[in-house]
């Protein structure tokens, strides 16, 4: 069997500009693949809100092919796990199939990313996304961040909601859908990628064939510069029997090389399940939660240190995070060889699975314009060293957090 580290990364860039990457291992019974397109929350303008998501719906409701209905009856037959998803940053469609299927499932999928976008089909889901945001605004947590997040970029389209407002889809009309497709939906702002068993000459005519109609043009984005602040504001909700709390400070981009470093810093201080945040809050008792995450994106990214309590501990949850926050801490190389190892864990026990492996190359192509193989972003993990964690610690110090807090009306 041939190791991770063997696996061998193909890329090739069609005449219409669309990136195929390819890890291929001849060991596996089955392949994912998918479209990766560089567009999201943060590429709308406000008339739009919500239409990226929207969109994604709208591409399993009709194509050339294929209805609706048929669709979901053709990925039935052909035994796929499909999906799709949409972030601020960009918005994917994939699905894994087994390798006999592979060929069928790529023009299905490639006819897919070409929709009708029916007026009547439009209409009809609309009433779903209005649904779906009911039901995310009734989770605290989802309602916490999407609320924080664009108060704290104040206007700045990284702040974007990912579904919109009730206002915003209610008054989004199918010409604006279309509208908004056409500017994004290029191959030039796209990339196929696929990992598993396959044949890479094949791939890349079936891609090539699929895709040659597809006007292709440059598709840009504007990565406007923010600087962190430090901002306050409490958001009440009815019916919360918990108080919630997210601090927000600025963090690495997905393209500064610190941000190993930097995810392995927010391990070390507030791991959820071994740290001093979570010895000193949460297995104190006086928490239900309390952790550290990184998130990088476009031009920006973001610190954030997130708690759930009761009520009437919520002051005292807040004074232990900034006793452990601003605490002078010592880390030793086994501290450091412990938070390596986790991380390292998850990153290969997810990179044995096909799915996970092309997650990782498309997103890796459409952020930082590389697909690393597991060797490779393991070494990355283990080259930080503890002069790397002093460096980010005093770039990022974890300290004049903007603080948001969600409390019962």
């Amino acid at each position: 069997m041939k190791s991770a580290s063997s696996l061998e990364i193909l890329i090739e860039t069609l005449p219409n500009g669309l990136v195929v990457v390819g890890e291929r291992n001849p060991v596996s019974r089955s392949a994912a693949l998918g479209y990766f397109v560089k567009t999201g929350a943060r590429d709308e303008v406000p008339a739009e809100s919500g239409v990226s998501h929207f969109l994604e719906h709208m591409l399993f409701k009709g194509s050339s092919r294929f209805d609706a209905i048929g669709l979901s009856l053709e990925l039935a037959r052909l035994g796929v796990q499909a999906n799709a998803y949409t972030s601020e940053e960009s918005t994917v469609y994939y699905g894994a199939v087994i390798s006999e299927h592979l060929a069928e499932y790529h023009g299905v999928l490639s006819d897919m990313m070409r929709p009708t976008l029916d007026e009547e089909e439009f209409l009809l889901e609309k009433n779903v996304i209005l649904e779906e945001i009911a039901l995310y605004q009734d989770r605290p947590q989802f309602f916490l961040m999407d609320q924080a997040l664009f108060h704290y970029y104040g206007g700045v389209s990284s702040g974007n909601s990912v579904l919109g407002s009730n206002a915003s889809i209610s008054a989004l009309a199918c010409e604006q859908m279309r509208s908004y497709f056409k500017r994004r939906y290029t191959p030039q702002n796209m990339v196929f990628g696929i990992a598993g068993e396959f044949d890479w000459d094949e791939i890349l005519t079936l891609t090539e064939k699929a895709t040659r109609h597809w006007e292709s043009f440059a598709a840009s984005r504007t990565v406007e510069p923010y600087k962190g602040k430090k901002l306050e504001h409490t958001f009440t909700k009815a019916n919360l029997e918990q108080a919630y709390l997210l601090m927000v400070r600025e963090g690495c981009s997905s393209l500064d090389p610190d941000r190993y470093a930097l995810n392995l810093l927010a391990l070390l201080v507030g791991d959820s399940g071994n740290s001093p945040l979570y010895w000193n809050i949460t297995h104190e008792g006086l928490a239900e939660e309390v952790m550290i995450a990184t998130d990088e994106r476009d031009g920006t990214g973001l610190v954030m240190a997130y708690a759930v309590s009761s009520v009437n501990q919520l002051d005292m949850v807040r004074e232990r995070m900034e006793e452990v926050l601003t605490a002078e801490n010592k880390w030793t190389e086994a501290d450091l060889q412990r938070v390596k190892l986790k991380h390292i864990s998850q990153v290969v026990l997810s990179g044995e699975v096909p799915m996970s492996r092309v997650m990782s190359l498309g997103n890796g192509m459409l952020a930082q314009g590389e697909a690393i193989p597991l060797s490779e972003r393991i070494r990355r993990i283990e080259s930080v060293s503890l002069n790397d964690i002093a460096r980010v610690a005093n770039r990022f110090p974890f300290t004049n957090w903007s603080e948001y807090r969600l409390l019962p009306a």
